[in-house]
């Protein structure tokens, strides 16, 4: 049963999963100026969210559209799909350790392709900040992670005029990523 089934019975059939994946499809939800609106924005995570419980295609494809979405567009589109990228690796099914890994290496990916704009690796390094102080799944994961780790310590070292909070460079410049370190802060 997931986790994000509202009152715990409603189980979606095929009809209204294929309407949300071709909506998904044809970017019609996150991309609307109602998205801006939290109530919008935490009910749709939510939803995504119950879709993506023991459904490995659908996530693939949740976390492939928010990449390119995030791609297309500047920083500050970034603080937007935290919410929705907290939810999906927060998952507690079989494919959460693939979900995570998915999720890690596409902002890897996404990161190496904007090294040179330090304003989009720095909303980047915050995103990845927040899912792993929030998700211990996924600071295990980050911990495994050794090229993406390297990035973030990397951007640390050479920007040392980044606008970062200092805690936050701490834990990236010590190149793995304790749990009970970050709780304890």
């Amino acid at each position: 049963m997931s986790p994000y089934s509202v009152g715990g019975s409603h189980v979606p059939d095929a009809d209204e999963i294929n309407m949300l994946i071709n909506e998904l499809a044809n970017r019609a939800w996150l991309t609307k100026q109602g998205s801006e609106i939290p109530v919008f924005k935490n009910s749709l995570s939510s939803m995504y969210a119950h879709i993506s419980f023991e459904n490995r295609e659908f996530s693939k494809l949740y976390v492939q559209h928010i990449i390119t979405t995030m791609a297309a567009n500047d920083f500050q589109i970034v603080k937007r799909f935290e919410r929705p990228l907290l939810l999906l690796v927060q998952i507690p099914d079989t494919y959460q350790p693939e979900r995570i890994k998915n999720v890690l290496n596409s902002l890897y990916e996404l990161a190496m392709k904007n090294t040179q704009f330090w304003s989009f690796c720095n909303a980047l390094q915050d995103l990845t900040f927040k899912l792993s102080v929030r998700c211990p799944a996924f600071a295990r994961q980050l911990g495994n992670n050794r090229q993406f780790l390297r990035m973030l310590e990397q951007l640390t070292k050479e920007n040392p005029s980044f606008p970062l909070p200092q805690t936050k460079c701490m834990i990236f410049k010590d190149g793995k990523v304790n749990w009970t370190d970050i709780q304890n802060r």
